[in-house]
């Protein structure tokens, strides 16, 4: 993993600039969507072996990348999202049966979790193909999608480990600092976003190499 690389990378040339604006995207309900855009841009490049910061140019097709981001993770997590949700209602709730219902929904509970979590490991790569494709579609096939995470585990495990480390510490600023601790954690949010969009991308594109090398390489 290029890790130190890829802390350095949103300062090279404009990124510095380019990093700000993005800080400022986060904060904004609804326009930060783009923000997740410009996560996938930022795989796009690093697949393609372009280490330049995206610009904020052309910020409607952020927009609708962004939307694509979603629309991969909303397939994957909403079902395993509803099953929590279910299961802690039901732990909610006593039935003419003494605890049968809270256990039975904790049971519940816990299953979506480990469905959730499933979900969470599947999500970049699948948002990888998305982006170094340009092709929606190909973030739902979830056959090829495992099959570039088989190709470079140790590497992708590792990244998404970092991942939810960097997301942990960027969250625990906004709790730590009263007001401006929210600003803050956006900014730094939208960090922890374009290194794990490098990371992440990187991952993929070493996927392509071991596939592509190997036996019945995979054309994207």
């Amino acid at each position: 993993m290029k890790v130190e690389e890829a802390f350095r990378f949103p300062f090279q040339d404009k990124g510095l600039e380019r990093l700000l604006i993005g800080g400022l995207v986060t904060i904004i309900p609804i326009v930060n969507i783009a923000s997740a855009g410009y996560f996938v841009e930022v795989m796009e490049r690093i697949n393609n072996g372009n280490y330049e910061m995206p610009s904020w140019s052309g910020f409607g097709g952020k927009f609708l990348k962004g939307l694509g981001n979603l629309v991969i993770a909303l397939f994957y997590g909403f079902i395993p999202l509803l099953i929590v949700a279910a299961g802690a209602a039901g732990s909610y709730r006593l039935s003419g049966n003494g605890m049968l219902l809270p256990v039975f929904g904790g049971l519940v509970s816990t299953i979506g979790f480990l469905l959730l979590l499933a979900a969470w490991f599947i999500i970049p790569m699948s948002v990888a193909r998305y982006a170094s494709t340009g092709l929606l579609g190909e973030g739902f096939r979830v056959s090829r999608v495992l099959q570039y995470i088989r190709a470079v585990l140790g590497q992708y495990a590792g990244v998404c480990l970092l991942s939810i480390v960097l997301y942990f510490v960027a969250s625990l600023v906004s709790g730590i600092i009263p007001i401006l601790g929210f600003i803050i954690s956006a900014f730094l949010t939208f960090y922890v976003m374009v290194v794990t969009g490098f990371l992440f991308g990187e991952a993929h594109r070493e996927a392509e190499s071991v596939l592509s090398t190997g036996v019945g390489s995979i054309v994207k």
